[in-house]
């Protein structure tokens, strides 16, 4: 995606490995900035999310072409999809809401906490989150309750694998990056 803050910011693709890029959106929308998420569950399913006040969101099935307004999220630092269920999609700032079906309605499933970055295993039961206050928290109940674990440093960005047993983070600014294997995952 590219972005202009005072221009409009549109998605392009690379079929060359980046030497030429196509536009895929023509969204001419001013002050925004978009969120992409894809999924293993579908190659080809594209979900895009513009932050212009409002928090589109459109879906495209075709690799980004011909992209589809689907509803409003209801917040916009975080999209991602699920990567096992290609109707299950999860957006958040301040909470994490989900949406199984395609991001037509959205619960919210998480409590506000300010979440910077959340990342779900394939099943869904486990999530990893880092917050803005600089913590690290887990679920193993589908993000129904979280846990904190890990002690206080500017986290920018946490992973899990699909499986849940491996999880890492990211420490912005810095040249810091934590791994964790869980030997006994689960309640």
């Amino acid at each position: 995606a590219s972005y202009d803050y005072w221009g409009s910011s549109e998605v392009y693709r690379s079929i060359d490995n980046g030497t030429t890029w196509t536009a895929l959106t023509t969204f001419g929308i001013n002050f925004n900035h978009i969120r992409i998420a894809v999924t293993p569950a579908n190659p080809a399913k594209l979900a895009i999310q513009c932050s212009d006040g409002n928090n589109p969101l459109y879906i495209s099935t075709t690799y980004g072409t011909n992209s589809i307004y689907i509803s409003d999220c209801p917040e916009n630092d975080i999209l991602i999809f699920s990567p096992t269920d290609q109707n299950k999609l999860y957006c958040g700032a301040m909470f994490v809401f989900q949406s199984t079906d395609n991001g037509t309605t959205w619960n919210q499933s998480a409590s506000s906490l300010g979440w910077s970055s959340v990342s779900i295993s394939g099943s869904g039961l486990y999530q990893t989150a880092c917050v803005n206050t600089g913590f690290i928290y887990i679920s193993i109940d589908y993000g129904t309750t979280w846990t904190q674990t890990a002690s206080s440093k500017a986290w920018s960005s946490v992973f899990i694998s699909t499986s849940g047993q491996y999880q890492s983070a990211l420490v912005y600014n810095s040249n810091q990056l934590y791994y964790s294997i869980a030997n006994n995952i689960g309640p």
